[in-house]
């Protein structure tokens, strides 16, 4: 072909004049053969029909002959060539802005099969590297954020050092759109967010209808293996059970005036393992105060459901605009009901920098025990504030209070006694304390803790440990000091599932286990909270990390759960 375009254009160009002058396939036909090849004409009839059938696709005697196969296949491999092309350019465009749909998957199957087919090598390597794309970005989907992090800095780093792959534009929009998707799918829908990243392993849920306590509680657990199972592949604190939707479905089931539906939902939510049912009530209360408490008064559905619909009958009677039963209400006109919740329940049994909070745990409870309290009022006709009343409240929501070096906190589960708090804290060792130091970096021993410390009560059974005196600066015990930069954080105590021991012997604290830049101190004892031990500990001048990362655990009506 391209030998005889030549010499259409150079030694027989008046043939090629003749021919670019002809506007009919047939006219072509004929000069072609009598001007170009010259031949005798006996078959120029025959090569005017092939050429209209070559034109229009058509088969002049029916035969289909070579002419239309000719054009089928030239018409298919420049329409098969056109539509992968343009295919191909709707991918890259998704992966431009960082948007890897995985049916896009199929797509570029189906252009590697029509670069196959029209032996479009170009087309077939441009797919293939989009799939080597996508295969490396649904490989790293599945590491832990911080690791996905770190692969995105190193990108970065390679791109503006000139050093990277082909395609790390591509990666890195990608990576940083799915990193940034996996984080916001995890706080608003944790379960559907891991379903949709591991298709493969995700199973149908049980719908969460709780008509059905029974059936409510197998699809809860299932939500929650979920949610475990994402919280550790990607290496994040423990996230809500519960999707948006489903939060939905439960608010609506709550929104029942009827305190025995209310009471069941709850009591079916409180089935949730600890470390989901926190973030789960959290996610169902979103910083409402009343409905913080309603959670709280839930957490107990397991450990003390009579206290439980009690608190909840309160929060109606406080919500509601019935003059009768509001008389019950404690309220601040000077009857002593706030002075003494701060005196019996103290906010220094939580932690400092979270304690005033509206939405904390101190508040949360506090309205717990006021809604309780509201509910034996009006039970027993009681509209004149009562002492006893709120004695015996504030130890039906925290279980009783315990008290260490004379500072009150919260028990490490409900009911757990001040003889057996003693006992927890006994059997505390050094070992048990490897590691932990003062905000300077001297070593925390147990029995400095026991005889200097107090206790705030950060979730169930777990607690910061502050060694300053009542009204002064906090002065905490720390975790992580000398290791990797940022690691330092306040240490958690945690007492949880510890067993007591007898009666130990007091241990006095002697000032010489701990030194003062290098220096060991005299082997004396130091009066208890005394401005020495202040002095050892408390320099406030020097390093002195602040709140670490690790944020406060919502308790929900316990501490206790």
């Amino acid at each position: 072909m391209d030998f005889a375009l030549r010499e259409l254009a150079t030694t027989e160009r008046v043939a090629g004049g003749l021919l670019r002058a002809t506007t009919t396939p047939e006219e072509a036909a004929r000069v072609f053969s009598l001007a170009f090849e010259r031949g005798e004409g006996r078959d120029t009839a025959q090569r005017m029909a092939l050429a209209r059938s070559l034109y229009e696709g058509k088969s002049v005697d029916g035969s289909g002959g070579p002419g239309t196969r000719s054009w089928e296949l030239a018409n298919k491999d420049a329409t098969i060539k056109t539509s992968a092309t343009e295919l191909l350019k709707d991918v890259q465009k998704d992966f431009a802005n960082g948007e890897i749909n995985y049916s896009r998957r199929k797509d570029l199957m189906t252009i590697a099969d029509a670069a196959r087919e029209t032996d479009n090598i170009d087309l077939g390597a441009k797919a293939e590297r989009l799939a080597n794309i996508m295969d490396y970005v649904e490989r790293v989907r599945t590491l832990p954020l911080d690791q996905q992090a770190g692969l995105e800095t190193e990108v970065r780093r390679q791109m503006a050092a000139g050093t990277a792959f082909e395609g790390a534009d591509y990666v890195l929009k990608a990576l940083e759109a799915k990193t940034k998707a996996i984080q916001e799918g995890l706080d608003k829908n944790p379960i559907a967010t891991w379903t949709a990243n591991n298709p493969d392993k995700a199973k149908t849920l049980s719908p969460l209808d709780f008509s059905n306590p029974q059936q409510a509680a197998v699809g809860l657990a299932q939500r929650a293996q979920i949610a475990q199972i994402a919280a550790h592949q990607w290496g994040v604190s423990p996230r809500s059970a519960l999707d948006e939707t489903d939060v939905d479905r439960v608010k609506a089931a709550l929104a029942s005036p009827d305190l025995a539906v209310k009471a069941q939902v709850w009591g079916v939510l409180a089935t949730l393992p600890e470390e989901n049912r926190d973030p789960t009530f959290e996610k169902i209360a979103k910083g409402d105060p009343n409905a913080r408490a309603e959670a709280g008064a839930g957490s107990m559905m397991a450990t003390a459901p009579q206290v439980a619909k009690e608190i909840m009958a309160g929060l109606q009677i406080m919500g509601s605009k019935d003059n009768v039963n509001k008389q019950f209400e404690p309220t601040s006109r000077g009857e002593g009901f706030e002075a003494d919740l701060a005196s019996k329940f103290p906010s220094t049994a939580f932690d400092s920098e979270t304690r005033t909070e509206p939405a904390g745990n101190y508040a949360t409870m506090a309205q717990m025990i006021k809604a309780l309290y509201t509910h034996r009022a009006a039970q027993s006709n009681t509209p004149q504030y009562n002492s006893k009343l709120l004695d015996q409240a504030i130890h039906d929501v925290t279980g009783g209070l315990v008290t260490l070096n004379g500072v009150k906190t919260l028990p490490p589960a409900r009911d757990v006694s001040q003889v057996e708090f003693d006992g927890r804290m006994a059997g505390i060792t050094d070992t048990d304390l490897a590691g932990v130091t003062d905000q300077n970096g001297r070593q925390v021993t147990a029995n400095f803790l026991r005889g200097q410390g107090h206790l705030e009560a950060i979730g169930p059974g777990r607690y910061l440990v502050n060694f300053a005196g009542p009204g002064e600066k906090p002065i905490y015990a720390y975790s992580g000091f000398g290791d990797t930069p940022g690691g330092v954080q306040r240490f958690v105590l945690d007492l949880t599932g510890r067993k007591p021991i007898g009666p130990q012997l007091a241990q006095p604290y002697y000032p010489s286990m701990l030194s003062v830049e290098g220096v060991a101190a005299p082997n004396v004892m130091a009066p208890p909270g005394g401005a020495f031990l202040r002095s050892l500990i408390g320099a406030q001048g020097v390093r002195e990390p602040r709140r670490s990362d690790q944020p406060e655990t919502p308790s929900y009506g316990g501490i206790r759960g």
